[in-house]
C-alpha cells in the first residue's frame, strides 16, 4: 500500500463514525418508526407501506447479534450503513478531485475529501438515521454503492463492465425492496453515468433485459409480505396477502396523498430544505458545492450531470410533500442530496490548496473556516443527536399502562405511541394480555377490512366491533360501549373522541369507556399529572419527541375535560401541558375557558358546546409543535 493510498483514511472514517453513531443509540425503543421498524426487524414482521422488506431481512439479522438490548441491536445496522456511507462520501469526493482536478496531489484529494465526508458525517440528517431503528442509511449506502459502481463503468475503470452493470441492477433491486421511491428518483443520475459515452449506449440497451432481469431479482424481496402475512405476525400492516392488498402496500397507496395533496408550495418547501443544508452543511461547504458544480459542468459535463440529477432528484422526493425540518425523518429524505454537495464541495477546495501562494492560504482557511463552522454547529446539536440516554418511550409506555386492568382493549390514536406499544409488547413481552387497536380501526387500509379478518383468525370477540366499522365506515361507538360493559377499554386521548365525554373516566393518562365521574377524579388526576413530570423529568422538556407527545396528550385532556364542563381539571391539564411546553400558545388559548367553566360562566358552557377542537388547534399535528 503507498503513502498516498485511500484504504487507511476510508477505514479510519468508517470506523470513527460508526463508533459516534453506536455511542449515541438508545438502548431502547426510539419515538417515530423507530419501534415499529425494530420490532418488524425483530420478528421479520410487516411494517407500514410499502414493507420495506429488505431492512426487515437484515434488521432480523442484526437482531440476532449478541450485542445488548434487541433495539440498540437494530441501531447498529443503522450505523453500519451509516459509516460506510461516509466512507464511500470519501472515495466520490476523492474521485470528483482526480478527475476534474488532475494537478492536486493524491494526498491533498484525500485530505479535502476526508474533510467533506467528516462534515457529511455529523449532519443530523445522517446522523439522527445512523443512531436508530431506521430505513434510510441502509437505502443511502445502496444508492452510493451504486453510483460508486456506474461511475466506474463510466470511466472506464471497472474491469468487467458488463459485471458491474449488473451489480448496479442488482442493487438498484435492492434498493428499491427498501425504499422504492427513493431509488426511483436516483435512477437519473445512475443512467447519465451509464449512457454519458455514445458507444455505451448501445451496450447497455443491448443488456437492458438482463439487467432488468437483475432488477427484478432484488425486488424479489417483496414476496416477503404476502409469506409473513399469511402466518399473521403481531405487526401486519395491511395483511398483504391477497393481490389487491399485496399491490396497495408495495404502491404506498395510502401515502400517495401526501404527495398529491401537499399544502406546502414548492418554493416554500425548497426555502426550508436550504436553510436545513445551510444548518447542517454550513455556508462554506454550501457555496464551495454551488462552485464545485460549475467547475465541473466545464470539465466534466457527464459527471456535473449525474450529480446533479442525483442531487435535485434526491430533493424532489420531499419537496413535492410537506417538508417539516423538526422531523427526523425528513432530514432522512434528504441525505443523499446532502452527500452530493459534499462531494461537489471537495473540488474546489482542492484546486485552492494544489495552487501556491495566496491561493494556498485562501484554501488552508476555507477548509479550516469550514472545519471550524462543522465543529460548532455539531456541539450545538450534539444535545439533540444523543439518544444513549433517551427513556422516554418506554416511560410513557409505563405511565399509560400503570392502570389498565389484564385482558383490557387498549386503542391508541397517535402513531408513534400506536408504534410503542406495538415494540414494547412483540419485542420486550411488556404486557402482553393486551389487545391493541387503533382507534382509527385501520379504515386507511381497505376500508379496515385486514384487521377485522385478523382479529377474527385470532378468535377475539372484539372483532365483531372492527367489521361493525367496515360496515359502516364510521367509529361502532354503539358496539364498544356494549363491550366496555363486559371488558376493560380504553382510549387514547384525542381532541375528538370517539365516544361521547360522558362515558369516559380518568385512568392514569387514558380515558376508560364507562360511566363519568370527573370531578371525583380530580385529585387522580392532579397526582398523575405529578407522577409524568417527575417521570419525564427534564426528557420531557428537552427531547421534542417526548415533549411534543406528551403536551399533545394533555392538551387534549384539556378538550376533554372542556367537553364534560369541568374547568377545574381542564385547568389542571393545561398546567401539566404547560409543565412541558411553557408559554404553550394552545394552552393560552384554552385557558380563559377553562377558567369561564370554574366561574360558572354561561358563556363559556355555550362556548364549549359549540367548539370544534381540531379547527382551533389546526389539527393535531399543530398541537405537538
Amino acid at each position: 500500500m503507498t503513502p498516498t493510498s485511500p484504504s487507511r483514511p476510508r477505514a479510519a472514517l468508517f470506523v470513527a463514525t460508526t463508533l459516534a453513531y453506536l455511542a449515541t443509540a438508545p438502548g431502547g425503543a426510539f419515538w417515530l418508526d423507530s419501534g415499529e421498524l425494530a420490532a418488524a426487524g425483530a420478528t421479520l414482521g410487516v411494517p407500514h407501506a410499502p414493507g420495506h422488506p429488505l431492512y426487515v431481512i437484515v434488521a432480523h439479522a442484526a437482531s440476532l447479534l449478541p450485542l445488548g438490548p434487541l433495539a440498540f441491536r437494530v441501531a447498529v445496522l443503522s450505523a453500519l450503513c451509516a459509516g460506510a456511507s461516509v466512507a464511500l462520501v470519501f472515495d466520490l469526493a476523492r474521485r470528483a478531485v482526480r478527475v476534474t482536478e488532475p494537478k492536486v496531489s493524491p494526498g491533498v484529494a484525500s485530505g479535502v475529501a476526508a474533510l467533506v465526508a467528516l462534515a457529511f458525517g455529523a449532519t443530523t440528517a445522517l446522523w439522527l438515521q445512523a443512531n436508530r431503528a431506521e430505513v434510510y442509511t441502509l437505502h443511502l449506502l445502496t444508492a452510493l454503492l451504486a453510483t460508486r459502481l456506474a461511475w466506474d463503468v463510466h470511466s472506464g475503470a471497472a474491469p468487467r463492465p458488463w459485471a458491474t452493470m449488473a451489480a448496479v441492477a442488482l442493487l438498484v433491486g435492492l434498493g428499491g425492496a427498501n425504499h422504492h421511491l427513493l431509488m426511483v428518483f436516483h435512477l437519473p443520475a445512475l443512467a447519465a453515468l451509464l449512457l454519458a459515452e455514445r458507444a455505451r449506449v448501445h451496450a447497455v440497451v443491448r443488456a437492458l433485459p438482463a439487467l432488468v432481469g437483475f432488477a427484478a431479482l432484488g425486488l424479489a424481496l417483496y414476496v416477503l409480505l404476502p409469506l409473513r402475512a399469511a402466518t399473521d405476525p403481531l405487526l401486519n400492516y395491511a395483511s398483504p396477502d391477497t393481490l389487491g392488498r399485496f399491490v396497495d402496500v408495495v404502491t404506498a397507496r395510502v401515502f400517495q396523498p401526501s404527495v398529491t395533496g401537499a399544502s406546502t408550495p414548492l418554493t416554500h418547501n425548497a426555502i426550508l430544505a436550504a436553510d436545513m443544508a445551510l444548518v447542517d452543511l454550513g455556508p462554506v461547504l454550501l457555496l464551495a458545492a454551488l462552485a464545485g458544480l460549475a467547475q465541473m459542468a466545464a470539465r466534466a459535463p457527464a459527471l456535473a450531470l449525474a450529480l446533479g440529477l442525483a442531487l435535485v432528484g434526491n430533493l424532489l422526493t420531499k419537496l413535492l410533500m410537506d417538508v417539516d425540518p423538526t422531523n427526523p425523518d425528513d432530514g432522512g429524505y434528504f441525505q443523499m442530496a446532502w452527500a452530493m454537495l459534499a462531494v461537489l464541495a471537495a473540488r474546489p477546495l482542492a484546486a485552492l490548496l494544489a495552487r501556491r501562494g495566496l491561493p494556498r492560504v485562501a484554501g488552508l482557511a476555507t477548509a479550516g473556516l469550514a472545519l471550524l463552522i462543522a465543529g460548532v454547529s455539531l456541539a450545538e446539536r450534539l444535545p439533540r443527536l444523543a439518544l444513549a440516554q433517551v427513556r422516554s418511550p418506554a416511560t410513557v409506555e409505563s405511565l399509560l399502562l400503570r392502570d389498565v386492568l389484564p385482558g383490557a382493549v387498549v386503542m391508541p390514536s397517535f402513531y408513534a405511541l400506536h408504534f410503542g406499544r406495538l415494540y414494547h409488547a412483540a419485542v420486550e413481552g411488556v404486557r402482553p394480555d393486551l389487545l391493541v387497536v387503533h382507534q382509527s380501526f385501520e379504515g386507511h387500509v381497505g376500508g379496515g377490512r385486514p384487521l377485522a379478518e385478523a382479529l377474527a383468525r385470532r378468535g377475539e370477540p372484539f372483532a365483531e366491533v372492527s367489521w361493525a366499522f367496515v360496515a359502516s365506515q364510521r367509529f361502532p361507538t354503539t358496539g364498544l360501549l356494549e363491550v366496555a360493559a363486559r371488558r376493560p377499554v380504553y382510549l387514547e386521548p384525542t381532541l375528538n373522541p370517539p365516544v361521547p365525554v360522558d362515558r369516559l373516566r380518568w385512568a392514569g393518562g387514558l380515558w376508560r369507556v364507562g360511566r363519568s365521574a370527573a370531578a371525583a377524579q380530580r385529585a387522580a388526576q392532579a397526582r398523575d399529572a405529578a407522577r409524568w413530570g417527575a417521570a419525564l423529568g427534564e426528557e420531557g422538556r428537552t427531547l421534542r419527541e417526548a415533549r411534543s407527545t406528551a403536551t399533545l396528550l394533555w392538551l387534549e385532556i384539556a378538550t376533554t375535560r372542556l367537553s364534560q364542563e369541568d374547568g377545574p381539571a381542564a385547568r389542571l391539564a393545561l398546567d401539566a401541558a404547560r409543565a412541558f411546553t411553557p408559554g404553550s400558545p394552545l394552552a393560552a388559548r384554552l385557558q380563559p375557558v377553562a377558567e369561564g367553566l370554574e366561574a360558572g360562566d354561561p358563556a363559556a358552557r355555550e362556548a364549549v358546546r359549540r367548539a370544534d377542537w381540531s379547527a382551533l388547534f389546526g389539527g393535531s399535528d399543530a398541537a405537538a409543535q
